[in-house]
């Protein structure tokens, strides 16, 4: 039974792991959110 139970807690201890490391460390592949500048243009409205 102790062996089952070390062997159950190790599993659990790789699966948090890479969930841990997942978030810590996201992968370059993953789009990052960005923000895209868009040009003015400068209009005169009438009454400027």
């Amino acid at each position: 039974m102790a062996k089952s139970f070390k062997k159950a807690l190790k599993e659990e201890y790789q699966r948090l792991k890479k969930a841990f490391d997942k978030m810590v460390n996201p992968k370059k592949d993953q789009a990052m959110p960005s923000l895209v500048l868009q040009p003015v243009k400068n209009r005169r409205f009438p009454g400027n």
